[in-house]
């Protein structure tokens, strides 16, 4: 098992977080200005707030495109194009987004709420830091054509499931089944499982197809979860083993030893991150198990004396440790 705790650039650590503070801020100042009592008595610190923000964002946002060049992998690639390459790129864009209400609120006419609401994108900035977030987003990559094929799959059974209720309803019902169309929004209703209620079929057939279509949209939603479930837990997988396997070969004691036996040792070991002061293995455990430590120190002891063991160092399988 690989213990220790990782350690992290100070500053890099301290301005993520305040992004991360500002982001929030910001998105709830953004939410709260829309409560009429709350922006008349605290709409100057909205505003102070606001423009706070406004400036880090832009700041950011200049300063990654003058760093785009450095961060790209494109060998002899023109600093132009780097930074073109990274304004048009997604994460770009959301940085964009981010000062985009005060160009738009300077240079045109916009409404308010759609100001709020450009406002509120801003919380897409937390994807740069969210290895989840983008783990989902290849996962919904690698299985678009699956998905593809399901929304493709659903959306022939809206559309036939429109057509039966239109044929067997509409004279019943000619104001809510008049049309396919109009049977179009009680068969997404149905197959999404919200079912309004608004529009129900009252005849007996009619109740049939409906009963039948409530089914199959379980199965129709359940299908691409499945499919992104699965793809998700795949990707995590698999960087947990590329990770781990990394880890383990930089560790002195399997120096020397081939790739395909540090691949065979993968499945029985396991990673986890242990804070100042936390015990691994109290004394009088058995233990069983092998720790490497990745990073960080341990302090060991055995009987009356105590080791400090480091990087590359390992340990266990003696139940007097502590």
């Amino acid at each position: 098992m690989l213990g220790g705790h990782g350690r992290k650039d100070g500053a890099v650590l301290l301005v993520r977080y305040t992004l991360f503070a500002l982001i929030l801020l910001n998105v709830a100042t953004s939410v709260l200005s829309t409560v009429a009592d709350l922006d008349a008595a605290y709409g100057a610190s909205f505003n102070a707030i606001e423009n706070v923000s406004l400036f880090i964002f832009a700041a950011e946002y200049l300063l990654r495109i003058w760093i785009a060049p450095d961060e790209t992998f494109r060998s002899g690639e023109p600093g132009w194009r780097s930074r073109l390459r990274w304004i048009l790129s997604v994460e770009g864009l959301i940085d964009l987004l981010a000062v985009a209400p005060f160009v738009l609120s300077e240079l045109m006419d916009v409404d308010l709420r759609v100001i709020v609401l450009l406002r509120l994108l801003r919380f897409f900035k937390f994807a740069r830091y969210s290895p989840g977030f983008h783990s989902l987003v290849e996962a919904v990559r690698a299985e678009r054509h699956a998905l593809a094929a399901c929304l493709l799959i659903l959306a022939s059974v809206v559309l036939i499931s429109a057509g039966f209720l239109y044929v067997l309803e509409h004279k019943a019902q000619p104001d809510k089944f008049g049309s396919i169309p109009d049977s179009m929004w009680w068969a997404i209703a149905t197959v999404t499982t919200v079912g309004y209620g608004d529009v129900v079929p009252v005849t007996i057939w009619g109740r049939i197809v409906g009963a039948l279509t409530m089914v199959v949209g379980l199965l129709m939603l359940a299908l691409p979860a499945g499919i992104v479930a699965t793809a998700f837990a795949n990707i995590i997988a698999r960087q947990n083993f590329v990770v781990t396997g990394g880890l383990i070969a930089r560790m002195p004691i399997f120096a020397g030893i081939d790739a395909s036996t540090i691949i065979n040792l993968l499945p029985s070991v396991g990673t986890r991150t242990y804070g100042p002061g936390e015990y691994i293995v109290r004394r009088g455990e058995n233990v069983t198990s092998l720790y490497l430590i990745a990073e960080g120190k341990v302090d060991v002891e055995l009987g009356r004396n105590r080791h400090r063991l480091g990087p590359g160092d390992a340990f266990g399988g003696r139940p007097a440790l502590a």
